[in-house]
């Protein structure tokens, strides 16, 4: 059975993989913004280290949140994260 989501979320976490990293880095993030999605947030532990960026809405496209001390800020949330392994 199908289910319906209305509305838009608040928050997208994609993770980052080898057969989706075309789609989390390019073309989901520009669809994500179209659809009004005030954060997209992506992660990629691929490598030795944790890739974790939050990306605020802006009128033409999403921006990296800056972070500090290695915590990054959702303005959505209200909190600072960090991931590492």
């Amino acid at each position: 059975q199908a289910t319906r989501v209305v509305g838009v979320p608040d928050v997208v976490v994609e993770i980052v993989s080898p057969n989706s990293e075309d789609k989390d880095l390019e073309w989901l993030m520009s669809a994500y913004h179209d659809a009004g999605i005030p954060e997209y947030w992506l992660i990629d532990a691929r490598g030795d280290s944790v890739r974790f960026d939050i990306y605020r809405r802006g009128p033409r496209g999403y921006r990296r949140t800056k972070p500090a001390d290695g915590w990054v800020k959702s303005a959505v949330l209200g909190k600072s994260f960090h991931l590492g392994r």
